[in-house]
Order: C-alpha cells, then structure tokens, then sequence
C-alpha cells in the first residue's frame, strides 16, 4: 500500500516538475538574450516569470502537503480498519464459545429425555408383558371352557343314546301293550324326564356359549381400547416431549433468575398448531421468569401436534410443567 501510495505521489509530481523545467528554460533563454547595456523594454514579463515560478512552486508544495495528508488519514483509516477487525473476531469468538455452551446444553437434556424414554419404554413393556400373561390366562380359561362344554356334548349324547334306546325299548313295550302297560308308563317317564334333562343341558349349553362369547367379547374390546389408549399416550408422550423441547430451545433466561426455577403453563391450541392462549397456572414465584416462559410458547408457534383431528382433542389444552434446567 505504501509503495503504492509513493507511486501515485511520483505521478502526480511529474506535471508540476515538467512546469518548472519549462519555466526555467524559458527564464534562461530570456537572460542569455537579454543585453545588459540596453535598457529592457518588456519589464512587465521579466515579473510576470518570477511570479509564475513562485506561484507554481506554492502549488507544488500545497500538492505535495495534500498527499501527506491524504497518507496520513489513510493509515489512520487502516488503524481504525484493523481494530474494527479485531473486535469483531472477538465479538465471533465469543458468539461461538456462547453457542458451543448451549449445544452442550442441548446435548445434554437430549441425552437425559432419551433416558427418561428408555424408563418409560421398559414400563410399557412391563405392562404388555403383563397384558400378555392376562391374554394367556384368558385363553387357558376358555380352553377349560371348551373342556367343559365338551364333557356336557358328551354327556348329551349318551343321554341322547340312552333316549333312543328307551324308545326302542317303548316300540317293544307297544306290542305287548296289554301285558307291559305299567313298564310303558314307567319307560314313558322316564323319557319325559330325559328329555327334560336334555333340554336343561341345552340351555345351559346355549348359555354357556352366550356367557363365553360375551367375556370373549368384552376381552377383545378391553385390549383393544388398552392398545388403543397406549398408543394414544405414547404419541401424546412424543408430541408433549416435541412441545416442549420446541419451547425450552426459544426460552432467553432472564437476567439474576434461579436457575431451579420451574412453572406449569396451560396452552390453549388451535388446530393449526397456534397458540389461541397461554397462561401461568402455578407460578415460579418469579415474575420475570414466568413472564419468559409463555413468551417462550407464543414464539414457538406453531407448535407441533399430530395431523389426526380425533389424536389432536388431547393437545386443545394442555398442562406443561416448564423447567428448562431440570
């Protein structure tokens, strides 16, 4: 730059320097044919020269106190320049070291809600490992069920064997009718009262299968509104957990704030995921703090909720605890 700078000055002084050559060679010629012993007659240019040099050499100087100056801001502007640069390193080093302490941060809470995930995974499978074991008890019962109801078929058809031998035994009795009317009687009853037993055994086997389809029923509709209220917490789990996360990551802590702090906010929300409301519902004890908070949820919107309308009623309203540090 300097060099440059010396350059450019060189430049610039080469018109004048031609100027005073041309003046001093004009000024020589007139003296050299100037006689002495004559008295002049043009006095008037001999001043006019004089005067042109001296003017000239003014603007030379003045030139040359303008490049000076000019050298002079311009190291001063590379001074201010160059602490400008300065700072504003440090100000991207601090910006840095700043944001690598919340991505620290991030890491961190990331790495103890995937644990708290794992906690509640292992619970869930507890629970439909117990499920499970309630499903295989009900079915060992219903096989129990269909031994019984087995044992009773078996039991009919003898009975049913037996009614078909009496009435073997009653056409043989109808032949000899006059001399087997009492054993008629007698066979007869005994039919009426086997019969009657038959149809006591099919009602109970009719009811029986009535009360077995029923607990078959009312155990299908128990595990499926047992799946489908497991899936619906486990995705508002994720969704709460989303929620959240979304809110924690544009919370600014207030300046002189506890960093124990905590509050449960109740946020209202519209089907597009907007925020129509939200309000403190148990405060930290710190307005600032609070005040932060549900600033935190109005710039997170919107928020994330599922697509399903009929998964989206459990997010209308919903109560967060909010503890960004916990």
């Amino acid at each position: 730059m300097k060099g440059n700078a010396d350059m450019t000055e060189r430049r610039d002084l080469k018109p004048l320097y031609k100027s005073i050559a041309l003046h001093l060679v004009i000024v020589l010629v007139f003296f050299t044919s100037f006689d002495v012993t004559k008295t002049p007659t043009m006095p008037v240019k001999e001043v006019n020269i004089i005067q042109a040099k001296a003017v000239n050499q003014d603007k030379v100087q003045e030139r040359i106190n303008q490049l000076q100056k000019q050298r002079q801001d311009e190291e001063r502007r590379k001074i201010q320049n160059q602490k400008q640069s300065e700072r504003k390193l440090q100000e991207l080093k601090n910006k840095r070291l700043a944001e690598q302490r919340r991505i620290n941060q991030l890491k961190q809470k990331a790495k103890n809600e995937k644990q708290k995930l794992a906690k509640q995974k292992q619970q869930e499978e507890a629970r439909l490992a117990k499920l499970k074991a309630e499903r295989q008890k009900a079915q060992d019962k219903k096989k129990q069920e269909q031994e019984r109801l087995a044992k009773l078929e078996e039991d009919r058809k003898k009975l049913e064997q037996e009614r078909k031998k009496a009435e073997q035994q009653l056409a043989q009795v109808a032949k000899q009718k006059a001399a087997e009317e009492a054993r008629r009687k007698a066979e007869e009853q005994k039919r009426k009262e086997i019969e009657q037993q038959l149809a006591r055994l099919e009602r109970q086997k009719k009811a029986e299968q009535e009360r077995i389809a029923e607990q078959q029923r009312q155990a299908a509709e128990k595990a499926r509104q047992q799946q489908l209220i497991a899936k619906a917490n486990a995705e508002k789990a994720k969704y709460v957990t989303l929620i959240k996360q979304q809110i924690e990551s544009n919370w600014l802590r207030p300046i002189s704030t506890d960093e124990q702090l905590s509050c449960t906010i109740m946020v209202r929300l519209l089907p597009s995921g907007e925020v129509a409301l939200a309000k403190i519902t148990q405060s930290s004890g710190d307005a600032a703090f609070d005040d932060s908070a549900l600033r935190a949820v109005y710039k997170s919107a919107p928020l994330p909720i599922p697509e399903d309308q009929i998964a989206f009623q459990q997010f209308r309203e919903l109560i967060l605890p909010f503890q960004p540090e916990a």
